[in-house]
């Protein structure tokens, strides 16, 4: 009897196992073909706030054509590595323009993120690809998207699955983001795992 509840034990344990493996694969595989956007503010003054916003508009812009003309996620990192002098000249003259005076740090690297909900779609915790722009001590809240597919700009769930299919991906990836209450407990459970890695 011992050695059945035994095996029943483990043959769970490997199922538990196997299925989490699956998901973290699930979601490596979404993440391998976008690039995520991450502005963080000073601090959370509110001058410090409005001053992210009006940085992250103007990259926005600044992006804008990079997203258009890349056809794929590597054509956009490499035009990215070329611009991250000028996504850090653009962002230190909306900082003089409005006279502050702090440095502002550009990477592009792998970044860990939870879970997160934007108005359209959602992305599942875990290490993406990430534009970031530290502004100051970085020691605010943040501001985050995906510049790659553009999908910030996209207003409606008919454009960001449009926009996600032309950089594609597929339906159940396009699904996973755009519906994310069906899939509450893959993101919660993705964001543990995220959790434990960490």
């Amino acid at each position: 009897m011992k050695k059945i509840v035994l095996i029943m034990v483990f043959s769970l344990l490997f199922a538990a196992v196997l299925g989490c493996a699956g998901l973290m694969a699930q979601q490596q595989a979404l993440a391998d073909k976008l690039i995520r956007f991450h502005v963080v503010a000073n601090s959370d003054k509110a001058e410090d706030q409005a001053l992210k916003l009006r940085v992250r508009d103007a990259l926005l812009e600044e992006l804008a054509p990079l997203s258009a003309k890349a056809q794929s996620r590597e054509e956009m990192v490499e035009l990215l590595q070329n611009a991250l002098p000028l996504v850090k000249e653009t962002a230190e003259q909306v900082l003089s323009e409005q006279s502050v005076d702090e440095c502002v740090e550009v990477t592009l690297q792998p970044e860990s993120f939870p879970t997160r909900y934007y108005d359209t779609f959602a992305l599942p915790a875990g290490e993406y690809l990430s534009l970031r722009v530290r502004i100051g001590r970085a020691e605010g809240k943040n501001w985050w998207c995906v510049c790659f597919p553009a999908l910030c700009r996209s207003a409606c769930t008919q454009d960001l699955q449009a926009v996600a299919a032309g950089a594609g991906f597929s339906d159940e990836e396009i699904q996973w983001m755009s519906e994310p209450d069906r899939y509450v407990i893959r993101f919660k459970l993705l964001e543990w795992l995220e959790k434990l890695k960490n």
